[in-house]
This record gives structure tokens, sequence and C-alpha cells, in this order.
């Protein structure tokens, strides 16, 4: 049970974390903003592009060019980064713990 509380509190915070980067990220840096969502539009082109050109059917490809979109990738990034940042801080903690234990 542990273990599913875990899990469920990183998809939170990490997705808590990811708005408030991206938001801290657009009031502080906001040409690094514009160069990643930039980024994102040519991904996204060449990503909707490889999907569509696989041979699937019609219905399918309105999904895939509805759902993947410029400002959901530069979000996911960002959520991405903060599931990362949140289990190496965590990593951390409980080896320091463990050490802590150990002496």
């Amino acid at each position: 049970m542990t273990r599913v509380l875990e899990s469920v509190a990183n998809i939170f915070f990490s997705l808590l974390l990811g708005a408030l980067g991206l938001a801290l990220t657009a009031i502080y840096a906001p040409y690094t903003l514009e160069s990643v969502q930039i980024q994102a539009g040519f991904l996204k082109e060449d990503l909707v592009a490889m999907l569509t050109s696989l041979g699937t059917e019609p219905q399918v490809n309105v999904w895939i060019r509805f759902l993947v979109q410029d400002e959901q990738l530069v979000f996911m990034g960002f959520v991405i980064l903060m599931r990362v940042l949140i289990a190496l801080t965590f990593w951390g903690i409980r080896s320091m713990f463990a050490a802590m234990r150990g002496s």
C-alpha cells in the first residue's frame, strides 16, 4: 500500500511542480520557454507526420492530431523533468537514512 501511495504522490507532485516550473520559466526566462515551444512545434510536426504515415485508419489519425499538441509536449517535458528530480531527491533522502541506520 505504501508503494501505491508513493506512486500517486509522485504523479500528483510532479504535475504540480511541472506546472510551477512552467510558470516560473515563463516569468523568469521567457526566451527559453519560447525556444522550447518552437522546438515542441517542430517535434509535433515530425511526430504527427510519422504516426499518420503508418497506414492507420483516418479515425485514428484524427485522434493523433487532436491529442499531440505543442503545449502538451512542453508541459509533458516539464512534468518528466520534475519526476526525475523528485526521484533523485527521494533516492538521496532514503540513502541518507539508510546510511544513518547502518552506522
